[in-house]
């Protein structure tokens, strides 16, 4: 960065670079160029598609399945109780949804919500909210089936548990990645970097009061780098 004249392209007389030639650029949004206003919409969508598929899945998952506890309970009213534990695990993939939901929103107060962050959240409150609906739907048939297998087999319950419990896995995993994308994406200031088009490496310059670049007397570099 020492050769700055060349660097620019400029070819100015005695090499110097003034500030209107190459002026710095400057944030000039009120709200900053980092937080636009659709930001929040795509955060409040996440938390919307989050609650709203997933509650989705587990309302099919619970009618589903109680059409065999129904069936089970009245051949054999004494395998109730364990006909009743698919409509429970059916409403799981609810309890994922509402969670990120939560977390999605409680992000949407804060004044620093950058789109980046809006489209994390996005990503997942559809991750978990998808999901959701099919493990909710899975689990939904898998129970209503296993509960009438159930009915005319006891020994079936083993196997009736195992089907359910990797029958509602997917809203875990959607639960897992939904967590890591909306804890990432948080700005601490919505205003972009001061740059000049001269720094490649988006630094800006440094002007003296003859209006004309310097280099840092630490460093030595023309550019100066925002941390």
């Amino acid at each position: 960065m020492a050769d700055l004249d060349s660097m620019c392209g400029d070819g100015s007389v005695l090499g110097q670079i003034t500030i209107e030639q190459y002026p710095n650029i400057f944030d000039q949004d009120a709200v900053g160029m980092l937080c636009p206003a659709y930001s929040k919409f795509f955060g409040a969508m996440g938390a919307s598609m989050a609650m709203g598929l997933s509650a989705l899945g587990a309302a099919y998952g619970t009618a589903k399945a109680a059409e065999g506890m129904a069936v089970c309970g009245i051949a054999k009213p004494e395998l109730l109780m364990k006909s009743l534990i698919p409509i429970v695990m059916a409403g799981i993939g609810a309890i994922y949804g509402l969670v990120v939901a939560v977390l999605i929103s409680g992000s949407l107060v804060g004044t620093k919500y950058g789109a980046f962050k809006g489209f994390l959240d996005f990503g997942g409150g559809v991750a978990v909210g998808v999901s959701g609906l099919a493990a909710g739907y899975a689990t939904g048939l898998a129970g209503d089936d296993g509960c009438r297998a159930l009915c005319k087999q006891p020994r079936y319950f083993v196997g009736l548990i195992l089907i359910l419990v990797f029958a509602g896995v997917p809203g875990l995993y959607g639960l897992i990645v939904a967590l890591l994308l909306t804890v990432r994406g948080g700005l601490s200031n919505c205003h972009a970097a001061t740059y000049n088009p001269c720094c490649p490496n988006g630094g800006y310059l440094t002007f003296s009061q003859e209006l004309v670049a310097v280099a840092d007397q630490t460093t030595g570099l023309f550019c100066t780098i925002q941390m």
